[in-house]
């Protein structure tokens, strides 16, 4: 998580692609802050979704922790 923060952008420099889309008349449905985003964009226009899936799946856990962590699971030992 604090390799992905200090990598990621600030604040200061995603505000004016977010001000211009709550802004504009008509925004488009999706808009790319940062290098990491394009690159996303890229790969999702050239690969096919078996590819990208693969290539997520290799890349994303290095950079981003899972969302919720699995619960152990409780055991019942008693005899039936």
């Amino acid at each position: 998580m604090a390799s992905g923060t200090a990598s990621g952008l600030t604040a200061d420099a995603a505000a004016p692609v977010i001000a211009k889309t709550v802004t504009t008349r008509m925004p488009r449905t999706r808009y790319t802050i940062g290098r990491d985003a394009a690159l996303v964009i890229r790969l999702v226009r050239m690969l096919s979704d078996r590819a990208l899936d693969r290539v997520l799946a290799v890349n994303l856990p290095r950079h981003c922790p899972p969302l919720f962590q699995p619960h152990p699971v409780a055991h019942d030992d008693s005899p039936a």
